[in-house]
């Protein structure tokens, strides 16, 4: 916290002070959680302060008819009336609210994390907030109908009234955490952005787009601050979102960096269950449909690499066969180099029981390099695994034996510091292959 001078206070307290077991318990840790904490929904503090609190939402009375006990006015947030909290009543309140979990420990979504989150960015640039996203997103991005104030009326889809659809309800300072205004055009210009780099580094774009955490479902992982579902289509496709929602709105932006492409999705209604039930129902219907298209898609494009290749200097007899099937990436079906039948090679040296169970696939790296000539090098990393069956007992069956560790394979055998993985194809100006190189072999062969 050291962005932060009012949890800096607090952390330093709690180092002196704590002596008691219960601490962790009734106070979150604020000398351990970081800024990739806040980001990450890592910190395990309070959801919210203030915002959302049936003290604030509820008459007492008739909280205390529902079986409430009742509250002394110091249990009450100190932004009751407003229902949002600015700086000083956050940090009033906040550091008394009871963590979730351990710093670090499980993702639990904190709109407080992000108000916190956005005071940190304020001191790292010594700007506020309204104007840090203005000047690093809006403008740069030409973003002609996004904000953090309300436009007016004419502009939006408004169920009932301003008031009951909280169109026009004033987050505050807590807006950082979801209360943005925008259009559908709009955040396709945002993704498009992330997609092609624009305003971020490709380096740091891909460290960006990463999961940090599982969630209990092995298929959606917490990023900063994606949502990521994971697809099972021939292979795992991670679909980075982020999604949100607030009374009659709801919100979606989609992300597969795979495949360069995504969605987003703007839904209202004047029924708040009904408006995020059909936000969820429409990413499900256009993330599967738009994930098998784009999968069908890639297929269509890499047929251009499957054919035979061949070295056509004379008296060589060395060739690649490579064919597009209903397995992912690119199968090898043959490859010979001066006369030897390298799928043997790798037989063994990757202890395959038989010749007939060797897998050669080869997978698109995402490294490429463009030359004088106009030609692209692209460079693909093969798969080399067994089809056998390894016969294991269903008593010795379980995640470690069943899961795939193929990443741990990557560059696994070398010849003159090359792998024998590695392999380079020369596509020209017009987009046609013209040849391949398994460069562990120190030969081009030639399509044919």
């Amino acid at each position: 916290m050291d962005f932060i001078p009012e949890l800096r206070r607090v952390a330093h307290q709690q180092k002196r002070n704590i002596t008691k077991p219960e601490d962790t318990v009734d106070f979150a840790q604020w000398g351990e959680i970081t800024v990739g904490d806040l980001a990450g929904q890592m910190a395990g503090i309070a959801r919210d302060y203030g915002l959302n609190d049936l003290a604030a939402t509820t008459p007492l009375y008739a909280l205390e008819s529902q079986g409430f006990s009742a509250l002394t006015a110091a249990e009450i947030p100190a932004c009751v009336s407003s229902g949002t909290c600015n700086r000083s009543e956050l940090f009033l309140g906040l550091p008394r609210s009871h963590p979730t979990f351990p710093t670090s420990h499980s993702p639990a979504y904190s709109n407080a994390a992000f108000q916190i989150l956005a005071y940190a960015l304020e001191k790292i640039t010594n700007s506020n907030f309204a104007s840090l996203l203005s000047d690093a997103i809006i403008k740069p991005l030409n973003l002609s109908k996004s904000s953090i104030l309300p436009p007016d009326a004419q502009y939006g889809v408004i169920p009932g009234t301003e008031a009951s659809s909280y169109w026009s309800f004033p987050l505050g300072e807590e807006a950082p955490a979801g209360g943005f205004y925008s259009s559908a055009n709009d955040l396709s210009t945002v993704s498009r952005s992330i997609l092609s780099n624009t305003l971020l580094s490709p380096a740091v774009t891909r460290r960006w787009l990463k999961p940090i955490s599982h969630t209990s479902s092995l298929d959606f992982a917490v990023g900063q601050p994606w949502e990521i579902f994971s697809f099972q289509e021939g292979r795992t496709i991670d679909l980075f979102t982020k999604m949100g929602n607030i009374i009659a709105y709801g919100a979606a932006m989609a992300l597969s960096p795979d495949h360069n492409a995504g969605f987003s999705v703007l839904v209202a209604g004047p029924n708040p269950a009904l408006a995020s039930d059909t936000l969820t129902r429409l990413s499900d219907l256009l993330s599967t449909n738009l994930i098998r298209a784009l999968e069908g898609a890639a297929k269509d494009e890499a047929q251009k690499f499957t054919g035979t290749y061949v070295n056509t200097a004379p008296n060589t007899n060395s060739s690649i066969a490579l064919a597009i099937d209903s397995g992912p990436g690119i199968s090898v079906t043959s490859w010979i180099n001066d006369g030897v039948n390298v799928l043997q090679t790798v037989q063994v040296f990757y202890q395959i029981p038989t010749l007939a169970d060797v897998s050669v696939r080869l997978y698109y790296t995402a490294l490429d390099h463009q030359v004088e000539s106009g030609s692209t090098f692209i460079s693909f990393r093969a798969v080399m695994r067994s089809l056998a069956d390894t016969n294991t007992p269903t008593a010795f069956q379980g995640p470690i034996g069943n899961s795939c560790h193929s990443w741990q394979l990557v560059d696994g055998v070398i010849y003159g510091n090359v792998g024998l993985d590695e392999f380079l194809f020369e596509v020209n100006e017009d987009g046609q292959v013209i040849s391949i190189q398994p460069r562990a072999l120190r030969v081009t062969l030639t399509k044919q």
